[in-house]
């Protein structure tokens, strides 16, 4: 009878090591998964701004898409991508803040609509200078009402006071593009 080979404790100790580490990251997993989801609270005017934005940024997208596609001049082409890819981001971070409101709501800021069926219908430099003089008033919107919310929730201000220098910075980008295109 030939005698077997045990096999070496150190690697019977590594193999049950490394197939309790799976297990453990499985279980892990699957209790994440189930786990219920943590609410923000948030008073009602930062849930309101939180709102606004939302839609503030709809809007921007809109319009920063349609002048990837039709603006002539490559600076406007860029500056527009930027926001779509901004604001796009900042979306996902709103949809994060928004919340079940408590308290009473504030006074409404109202969003002006975006008339873009002209932006639209408008080509070329003509085009462009649309653009950006709608969109610089559409950021205009965002900084005004970024300053204006009475917010409380840390990280709503916190995003109120990135709107106002993000979007003040792309204002006077958008100033001397103005004056460059004429």
């Amino acid at each position: 009878m030939s005698q077997r080979e045990l096999p070496d404790p150190m690697k019977i100790t590594a193999h049950i090591s490394i197939v309790l580490l799976v297990l453990g990251l499985g279980i892990g997993a699957a209790v994440r998964a189930q786990a219920p989801q943590a609410t923000m609270h948030v008073p009602a005017n930062d849930a309101e701004y939180v709102e606004m934005m939302a839609m503030h940024h709809d809007q921007g997208i809109q319009m920063a898409e349609i002048a990837t596609r039709k603006a002539a001049d490559a600076g406007v082409k860029q500056l527009a991508t930027r926001i779509v890819d901004a604001q796009r981001k900042e979306l996902k971070e709103l949809d994060a803040l928004r919340a079940k409101p408590t308290g009473k709501p504030g006074p409404a800021h109202a969003m002006k609509p975006m008339p873009m069926d002209h932006l639209d219908k408008s080509s070329g430099r003509e085009f462009d200078r649309m653009f950006l003089s709608m969109m610089r008033d559409h950021h205009r919107d965002a900084v005004k009402m970024s300053r204006e919310a009475k917010l409380t929730a840390a990280p709503v201000k916190n995003f109120a006071r990135r709107t106002v220098a993000s979007q003040g910075k792309e204002i006077k980008e958008m100033d001397v593009m103005l004056k460059r295109i004429g």
